[in-house]
């Protein structure tokens, strides 16, 4: 069974911030009451860069919360994308452990279509690898 925080990890905030090279994204997770994890990303201010910002902010804050574990996280991608009348962010990533690898997806009904819907999207992804016992590639 692969090391991991004793609970879900919970989404507290999604700040930015200006940098000289563009924008930087801050995720702050919390798996207990006073443990919290600080993930960050250097984005530039492209189109759709926010989305992406925010979701490798919370891949870093995910892989610092679980730093004794043997697992990477990998974003492949983050889109907002209008479905039945409303706004969904999808995010896709690869996760591997040891010679293991598997797709994950996750996604948030984000009412604004923000940023904060790719970073609680890579949660909802990465919360259900966290919860299963084993990890078959």
């Amino acid at each position: 069974m692969p090391d991991r925080p004793p609970d879900r990890l919970k989404f507290i905030s999604l700040e930015f911030e200006k940098t000289s090279e563009g924008r930087q994204a801050k995720v702050v997770l919390e798996v207990q009451q006073d443990l919290k994890y600080v993930g960050t990303a250097e984005c530039s201010q492209a189109a759709g860069g926010d989305l992406k910002c925010a979701a490798l902010a919370a891949v870093d804050a995910i892989h610092r919360s679980a730093s004794e574990t043997e697992w990477i996280l990998e974003l492949v991608g983050a889109r907002a994308v209008k479905a039945f009348d409303a706004t969904v962010v999808i995010v896709s990533l690869w996760a591997r452990l040891g010679g293991g690898k598997r797709r994950l997806v996750g996604s948030y009904l984000a009412e604004d279509g923000g940023a904060k819907g790719a970073a609680i999207a890579v949660l909802n992804a990465t919360n259900r690898l966290l919860g299963v016992s084993t990890f078959s590639g």
